[in-house]
């Protein structure tokens, strides 16, 4: 639904963050959507969710997530910041 989308933002302004983001669902169809853009230098990559998929970027690169298109269908994420020791 356009009003669940999300906006292009970014996670981190450290170039050794990361976040990794976990799709906790037991069930998701593809007609769903809720599908995660990343821009990876002008490409535009999209990820489908799918139960139990982790995803891991880095966390300055801009990405954005859309709501899903049917009602009382809710998809959400756990996002963890992570930061690679030197």
């Amino acid at each position: 639904m356009k009003e669940l989308d999300g906006t292009w933002h970014i996670d981190s302004l450290q170039e050794n963050e990361y976040t990794l983001l976990y799709y906790p669902h037991y069930k998701w169809k593809k007609e769903w959507g809720g599908n995660l853009e990343i821009d990876i230098d002008g490409d535009i990559q999209t990820i489908e969710v799918k139960p139990g998929r982790m995803v891991l970027l880095d966390a300055t690169r801009p990405h954005r997530a859309f709501g899903p298109a049917e009602r009382y269908i809710y998809r959400f994420s756990i996002a963890y910041r992570l930061m690679k020791e030197n």
